[in-house]
């Protein structure tokens, strides 16, 4: 027997050598070897279509030899693709196929392609055969609108349009396709087949022979030619003017102010009209670079004599605005040379307050240190970018102090209470107190309990305080806060409130009141049977 086990625990050791020989990689050269001849070379004829959205790459599929992937060794094609200082985007893709379409790519933009043929033998060992690398553009697209269309002058020889290049070009911007009709108003709108296109490569055009007081629709597009040499023509920008009997260009405003306030967040322009010319109908003012809509102000109501001033409201603290004055035509819009330029940048201001107060809330599951809070509402930018938003505690009588804010450790060492900060945003947060859903802010106070060394610990609460808690929301300017809402710590709402156990007391009320009602019902219908009966008997 002694015999016996000997030899199994030999058996067993020299087993365990072999595993142990097989994990390192050794006693294996069938293995080795598969991996050694199954090492991959490189693609053979890759190439890469570009197209405009998309590039298809393609190359000869590889034939895999049987010893390779008999033991669940497998073949595979790497794709790498990325615009330059761009994102690397991968793909491992099966090698029996023989292309590959990268998608949802931006028109007219280079990438690098990478793409390599890969062997993984049974053990997740990985081979990578050559790199091809490849460089490509996808193709042209139409570009956007151009911007700014305007007439800029009216002479003898007609009508002189001129405008920016597109936002997005798509291409080299190769040049601008237009069309002109005439039209009865400028609610007639034409479509874009009223008439011949006509090509040009400026930034302007000659309109010839126009009539005085007749209407003109005007398309303008911009296009672009691709690798075959087709135009791609891109989005149109409409512009409809009238011929006026007599336009002349006007000179610059002259003693332009500008001024920008907050509370409210505006901006105030004054000006005089030129010197010398006819004064236009009206200006039009044209922001740049910001969702700001244009303005076109009637020299009537916004000028007196030689003086006008206009204010823009609705703006935001803390940005720079800039803008330009074209005079105004009523039957040609706005038209000629810039007649002046300014800007100003917004002070920024302590954020609007909100217009939602903080709710105590009473939930189940929450010991007598905890406390929860919700707030429904939220704390604007629109004075000035928000820089940290902030829960503030302290017993009831110290909430008004709260300028200098300190740890809860240092709160609670002292009577009463002080004002403590929980600050809800950024690296410094405290963690655990609240989260957002629905436009809901939730918070539970009280949650941590190490908070010896912590800063912004959200520690327990006294049990009897009264205490009290706002919202302080900051920016660069200051900050706002809501009013505040009072709670004692471990005392329950003086609301009923209904957990399990009241739940279910309420329902076997409900059940006994139902089995009531039903025995009545039946002792109802009894007596009426036996008096039914009786009557029978009688009769």
């Amino acid at each position: 027997m002694m015999h016996l086990s000997g030899v199994l625990l030999a058996a067993l050791s020299f087993c365990t050598v072999l595993s142990g020989l097989a994990v390192a990689g050794i006693g294996q050269p069938l293995f080795r070897n598969v991996g050694f001849k199954c090492s991959p070379g490189a693609l053979q004829n890759v190439r890469a279509l570009a197209d405009r959205g998309h590039i298809t790459v393609t190359w000869v599929p590889h034939a895999s030899d049987y010893e390779c992937v008999k033991l669940d060794g497998k073949y595979s094609v790497v794709l790498t693709w990325r615009p330059l200082n761009g994102v690397l985007h991968r793909k491992e893709i099966a090698a029996y196929r023989n292309h590959f379409v990268i998608s949802g790519l931006l028109p007219y933009t280079p990438f690098i392609i990478t793409t390599f043929l890969r062997y993984t033998n049974a053990y997740g060992n990985r081979y990578d055969g050559k790199i091809t690398r490849l460089l490509t553009w996808t193709e042209v697209s139409g570009p956007s609108t151009p911007q700014r269309v305007r007439v800029t002058r009216f002479g003898r020889d007609g009508a002189v349009i001129e405008w920016e290049r597109p936002e997005l070009t798509h291409g080299p911007l190769d040049g601008y396709v237009y069309v002109m009709c005439t039209v009865s108003s400028c609610h007639d709108k034409p479509s874009i087949q009223c008439s011949d296109q006509r090509d040009t490569t400026q930034q302007l055009m000659n309109m010839q022979n126009v009539t005085a007081l007749q209407y003109y629709w005007v398309w303008l597009g911009g296009y672009n030619n691709d690798r075959k040499g087709n135009r791609v023509i891109g989005d149109f920008a409409p512009m409809c003017f009238r011929v006026p009997s007599a336009v002349t260009a006007m000179n610059e405003v002259r003693d332009m102010k500008v001024q920008c306030s907050s509370k409210p967040n505006t901006m105030s322009v004054s000006w005089k009209h030129p010197d010398v010319g006819k004064i236009p109908d009206g200006y039009s003012f044209e922001f740049n670079g910001l969702q700001v809509a244009n303005h076109h102000v009637d020299t009537n109501t916004s000028c007196h004599a030689k003086d006008c001033k206009y204010s823009f409201g609705g703006l935001r603290g803390g940005q720079h605005y800039s803008f330009r004055i074209l005079s105004h035509s009523d039957d040609v819009g706005p038209f000629g040379v810039d007649a002046g330029r300014g800007e100003c940048t917004v002070p920024e201001s302590a954020p609007p307050a909100p217009s939602t107060e903080i709710e105590v809330v009473y939930i189940d599951g929450l010991n007598n240190t905890q406390q929860a809070i919700k707030f429904s509402g939220t704390f604007s930018d629109v004075n000035g970018p928000l820089t940290n938003v902030s829960l503030l505690v302290a017993e009831d009588t110290q909430i008004d102090a709260c300028d200098e804010p300190v740890t809860w450790r240092v709160a609670h060492s002292q009577s009463p209470i002080k004002c403590y900060g929980l600050p809800l945003h950024g690296n410094n947060k405290a963690s655990d107190t609240c989260n957002e859903s629905d436009g809901i802010l939730r918070c539970v106070l009280g949650t941590s309990t190490a908070c010896q060394h912590a800063a912004n610990c959200n520690g327990p609460l006294s049990v009897g305080v009264k205490y009290a808690v706002k919202i302080r929301a900051y920016n660069a300017a200051g900050y706002t806060e809501t009013p505040p809402a009072f709670f004692t710590a471990g005392k329950t709402s003086s609301a009923p409130k209904f957990g399990r156990g009241m739940q279910w007391f309420a329902l076997l009320v409900i059940a006994g009141i139902v089995l009531l009602i039903l025995y009545s019902v039946h002792a109802g219908r009894k007596y009426q049977a036996v008096h039914a009966d009786e009557d029978l008997m009688g009769t």
